[in-house]
């Protein structure tokens, strides 16, 4: 009885000391693995700061700088109808250029870069 209460107790502290071990793996394991999920989490929200990035510098950005725009395209920039960058054309508060156009006597606006930026910077111009 007595050699089985030793082997008992034996094997008790072998599993003891095997489960210190194995405690102690199972931390650093779980420590590297939070580690990994934060560094995942960290990774994740770094790519969506940069998408929403992303779609405030294409919302906001100017176009390639070309010498004169069409009354399409500063509609498009400024977010406006046609016919709205037509009237500011024709009133004065875009300084426009009326182009050859070739069809008829209604010449389509020609809007200078110069001009563009002044409106996306300051606005309509004053009548």
């Amino acid at each position: 009885m007595h050699q089985k209460n030793q082997a008992i107790e034996g094997h008790m502290h072998n599993n003891q000391e095997y489960s210190k071990e194995h405690q102690h793996h199972n931390y650093e394991y779980d420590k590297s693995k939070s580690d990994h999920i934060q560094t995942l989490n960290c990774i994740y929200d770094l790519k969506k700061d940069i998408q929403k990035l992303t779609q405030i510098v294409t919302a906001n950005q100017v176009p390639m700088k070309k010498e004169y725009y069409s009354v399409k395209e500063v509609a498009k920039i400024i977010e406006r109808a046609e016919f709205t960058v037509r009237e500011y054309c024709n009133r004065k508060r875009i300084i426009a250029e009326k182009k050859d156009s070739g069809r008829g006597s209604s010449n389509e606006w020609k809007i200078s870069y110069e001009e563009l930026n002044h409106y996306l910077n300051h606005g309509l111009r004053s009548r």
